[in-house]
């Protein structure tokens, strides 16, 4: 489990050794369940966002990751680079 201000993508290059790249993203909503309420610090039933997708490096897929977090208040900002950047 990661800490609560540690960033997946750091963490799964450090362990990949290599600069993990998004290969697709996606968002959606959801109430919160017992087990999320009591990880996150919520109520059951609370709004959650879900954003879940697949990281890899060099076209090849690696990881994939699914985030949950309160719904009430988030905000993304998605910048994507070639592979070049």
């Amino acid at each position: 489990q990661l800490g609560r201000h540690q960033v997946m993508s750091r963490v799964l290059d450090d362990a990949m050794g290599c600069r993990l790249r998004h290969h697709w993203r996606a968002f959606s909503a959801m109430a919160c369940s017992l087990d999320d309420a009591d990880a996150l610090d919520l109520s059951p039933g609370d709004a959650l966002l879900v954003r879940e997708g697949v990281m890899g490096h060099a076209g090849t897929p690696l990881a994939y990751v699914k985030r949950r977090m309160a719904g009430e208040s988030a905000r993304f900002v998605l910048r994507y680079t070639t592979e070049d950047d």
